[in-house]
């Protein structure tokens, strides 16, 4: 009996999965983030509290029943989500105010403008999407430019709707290029953390990742960064275990740092 329930609930999270959470995977993102909320939006009560912005890249309505959101990876199913959609193209609104009691939308956790991390989790307790970051100004976010589908940037905040612009940088041709990147955690299993440190970058930023036989098997492009810092989830669930490369560029400058993944 104990086997037949067992599978009975395996059935009811894959069927799940094939026909909303697995849309959801792919679709909806953690768009932006604000951890040090001072005049920017304020909540149903009034508050300037912690705010994380969701949005569907999709067309159609995705449910995120049975998900989770946390700022804490050894606590994946830290606040579940209500029973709640979002439309398609559309953006959902998290307070993580530590509130519950205001709204369904209330996590039971603030954010730190230090150090912290932000991710939306499946029912599988698999990270979908979201990034670890540091250092959060007043009123300023990060976001995801292009709206939805780019890296995360320091960013005049969009509260609530498209990101459309990321902070004014200028390059100044008497300082050099500088491309670093830090990852985490190493090895990695199912996703890697990269921490992008860019500065006076006049071309766009291209990211590979080498496996050990000098093959690229994955690619992508930033874009344009000049003074940053910019964090990208990675996922690495689907690569072979191995010693791989990642390197970034911009125009003749590059930078490598080694990667295990290990299971």
């Amino acid at each position: 009996m104990q086997k037949l329930r067992y599978l009975y609930c395996f059935l009811v999270v894959a069927i799940g999965l094939a026909c909303g959470s697995g849309a959801a995977k792919a679709q909806v993102v953690v768009n932006e983030i604000m951890a040090s909320n001072s005049v920017t939006a304020a909540d149903e009560a009034g508050q300037f509290d912690d705010w994380v912005e969701l949005y569907n890249n999709a067309s159609f309505t995705v449910s995120l029943n049975g998900f989770y959101f946390t700022d804490d990876d050894t606590n994946l199913a830290k606040w579940a989500f209500p029973n709640v959609s979002i439309g398609g193209q559309g953006y959902l609104i998290l307070w993580c105010d530590n509130d519950p009691n205001q709204g369904p939308l209330h996590t039971t956790f603030k954010l730190s403008a230090l150090s912290e991390m932000a991710y939306l989790v499946n029912p599988l307790l698999q990270i979908v999407d979201g990034t670890a970051y540091s250092n959060q100004q007043k009123d300023i976010s990060l976001g995801r430019f292009p709206n939805g589908v780019g890296p995360y940037v320091q960013m005049n905040p969009s509260f609530n709707g498209p990101n459309s612009a990321g902070l004014s940088t200028t390059v100044n041709p008497d300082t050099p290029v500088t491309l670093t990147t830090t990852l985490y955690p190493n090895p990695a299993a199912d996703y890697v953390i990269l921490n992008l440190n860019i500065t006076n970058a006049n071309q766009p930023v291209t990211v590979k990742l080498y496996n050990n036989a000098g093959q690229v098997v994955k690619q992508m492009k930033p874009g344009n960064i000049t003074t940053t810092q910019t964090q990208i989830l990675l996922p690495v669930e689907h690569l072979p275990e191995g010693l791989y490369v990642v390197e970034l560029s911009s125009g003749n400058q590059t930078h490598t740092a080694s990667l295990i993944i290990a299971r």
